[in-house]
């Protein structure tokens, strides 16, 4: 059972963040879509399609998010300076972790050890299956994370089974089109129209709606036909030295990767 200290040892950074950039087409603002990347000897590469069906049941949920909140704070200020054409850095995260509060509670604890990173320039991203669980719940969690001044984004929206009008029950800024909403313009006409319609009803809720990938130039085409506002142009991996970190989490060392989980002993 290989440790993240093991890992650090090797030479390999164990965690890092990559940043999708998101452009609107009419090129007003440009996002940054993050995610974390685990690094380990044994597992190789996890990225956060791969790690998150775990996290999301896991209290790696806890940790995962704090982590990433995190690194991101440490490279905001940098970041800014260098790219001053992103408006927003756009966190994913867990709907346990809103309807237990958790959430709330980490924000405060990393906006407090750095002040200087604006909540206003941060994103929380949650996926839609929070709109299955119950919303007065929700709601009120949301509330909470909104009046700290930070955006909310919900993601994987406009599947078959997603129940779409409870949307308008929570304050987004942002939405990301799940992939067979996607491929629906694709087929015909008929889902063109379709998915026209329904982006229609996101925006009318005061939401800009994204498409969660990079795609070649015909879909894209079709994409701003439908009223789509942009999507995801390019993918960048930031690291830092994992030697000047501090971090609050005083079990970084014993993170250990078992079995494609992340488990902490």
């Amino acid at each position: 059972m290989v440790t993240a200290q093991q890992t650090v040892d090797s030479g390999i950074v164990p965690i890092v963040i990559e940043l999708n950039d998101v452009v609107l087409f009419d090129k007003s603002e440009r996002l940054s879509r993050t995610f974390l990347t685990i690094n380990s000897l044994d597992l190789g590469v996890l990225g956060y399609d791969q790690y998150r069906v775990v996290a999301k049941r896991s209290k790696q949920a806890n940790k995962l998010t704090l982590r990433h909140m995190e690194k991101l704070m440490r490279i905001i200020p940098s970041m800014l300076v260098e790219r001053p054409e992103i408006s927003c850095f756009i966190v994913p995260t867990y709907t346990k972790l809103i309807k237990s509060g958790d959430l709330a509670k980490i924000l405060v604890k990393v906006m407090a050890l750095y002040p200087d990173a604006y909540a206003s320039k941060i994103c929380i991203e949650i996926p839609s299956d929070v709109l299955y669980d119950d919303l007065e719940v929700m709601k009120e969690a949301i509330k909470e994370i909104k009046a700290l001044g930070f955006k909310l984004a919900v993601s994987e929206v406009g599947d078959t089974f997603c129940p779409a009008f409870r949307l308008a029950e929570i304050p987004i800024d942002y939405i990301f089109l799940d992939k067979s909403a996607i491929t629906r313009i694709t087929q015909d006409s008929d889902g063109e129209r379709i998915v026209a319609s329904f982006i229609s009803y996101l925006k009318g809720l005061g939401s800009l709606v994204f498409a969660p990938y990079l795609y070649d130039d015909e879909i894209t085409a079709a994409l701003r036909r439908v009223g789509c506002d942009g999507c995801v142009s390019s993918m960048v991996e930031t690291t830092e030295e994992e030697g000047g970190e501090e971090s609050t989490d005083t079990e970084e060392n014993s993170l250990v990767t078992v079995g494609g989980e992340v488990d902490g002993r």
